[in-house]
């Protein structure tokens, strides 16, 4: 085993021998490393145990995505010096296995998005001897006419993430359509597209929700098909925090996590909870509860609606909450595990993210 690779199991609990897994997670780390994670529940307790770890997305990785269809991790570096995009095969046992990289233009935060440029990759992303770096396809660079309110907005636009929505267009061209204004200082940083059918293949009824990381709200936003083009009007906006304004970071429908308002003891932050009218897609703030973490910086639903999985920035921890699939309520803390070591106030030196891989059966001999 190579010296980085002992660097990153140094202290952590690895799943004892022959213990069955129901569920697997990939959880990212500031420190370079993703951990694969197996959850095994029983009942209403559960418990987390590290299986493995892998470098190969350079130094900090921030937010990875997984595609059970291909059964392969995309992983995107945050950093401003020796970044890349790196694909991952992911054995059924959580094994990642670097599969190719590419060098964006740096700093990217989710997807393919970086402070200022959208960019488009061919896949798989193979390197070969003489290709060691896959290339962009299209990159698309974005400016602002002038500062924004906030402070946090005053040396360019910050793209945080990239959304899609089928339009039947076989080119895989990116082309500019009509832009959907914003309120100064919203800074919206995630978003995620909800139809009453279930189905975002249909205009009918279609809705975009967005995170306001600066104005610490949500907004929902009516979805018009064009010719070629998607076109945005802003239906509602509401706070992520019943009693005022909170730090809000990322959004999985119908929830928000809020970094820092501390709401659960001090250093235990909270998770808003939404409803949506099935008819009319208004959303409706509901409770905000445990996110049994300090400064969650993402939340995943896994498949069946049963489970959130929280990660929590600087507590560098992944727990999993249990979720009413009816209600959407969360309830109680089924299981909780540190990975890597804990952050710093307010840095990014903690955990990054957590991504659910499911319906796995994992037998590790240690």
């Amino acid at each position: 085993m190579s010296l980085i690779m002992r660097t990153l199991f140094a202290g952590f609990a690895l799943l004892p021998t022959a213990l069955a897994a129901t569920s697997m997670l990939l959880a990212s780390h500031f420190s370079g490393a993703i951990f694969s994670l197996a959850l095994n529940t029983q009942g209403s307790n559960g418990t987390l145990a590290i299986t493995s770890a892998a470098g190969g997305c350079s130094s900090t990785p921030t937010w990875p995505r997984y595609y059970a269809d291909t059964k392969k991790l995309y992983c995107w570096d945050e950093s401003w010096q020796g970044y890349s995009m790196a694909e991952y095969n992911v054995s059924t046992d959580g094994t990642l296995t670097v599969n190719g990289q590419a060098t964006p233009p740096g700093n990217d935060v989710h997807g393919l998005l970086t402070p200022s440029t959208l960019t488009t990759y061919a896949l798989p992303l193979k390197a070969g001897p003489d290709r060691p770096f896959t290339t962009p396809l299209q990159m698309e660079t974005f400016y602002m006419a002038g500062p924004g309110p906030n402070e946090r907005q005053h040396n360019g636009p910050h793209r945080t993430k990239l959304s899609l929505i089928p339009l039947g267009n076989s080119s895989s061209q990116l082309n500019a359509c009509p832009d959907a204004q914003t309120a100064p200082g919203d800074g919206p940083r995630h978003g995620e597209f909800w139809s009453p059918k279930g189905n975002t293949t249909s205009p009918d009824g279609l809705k975009l929700y967005t995170v306001n990381e600066l104005g610490n709200s949500a907004s929902s936003w009516s979805v018009t098909y064009g010719a070629g083009c998607a076109s945005l009007n802003k239906t509602q906006t509401i706070s992520t925090f019943a009693a005022g304004k909170v730090p809000a970071a990322t959004m999985q429908l119908p929830l928000a996590a809020n970094r820092n308002d501390k709401l659960f003891e001090n250093e235990t932050d909270s998770l808003a909870t939404y409803s949506i009218d099935p008819t009319t897609g208004t959303v409706t703030w509901v409770e905000a509860t445990s996110a049994h973490a300090f400064y969650p910086r993402s939340s995943s639903v896994n498949k069946a609606g049963a489970m959130v999985a929280v990660g929590g920035q600087t507590s560098s921890s992944v727990a999993i909450v249990a979720r009413d699939t009816i209600t959407g309520n969360l309830g109680s803390l089924i299981a909780s595990l540190q990975i890597g070591a804990q952050g710093t106030y307010t840095n990014e030196d903690g955990l990054s993210s957590v991504v659910w891989v499911e319906k796995v059966s994992i037998v590790r001999q240690v």
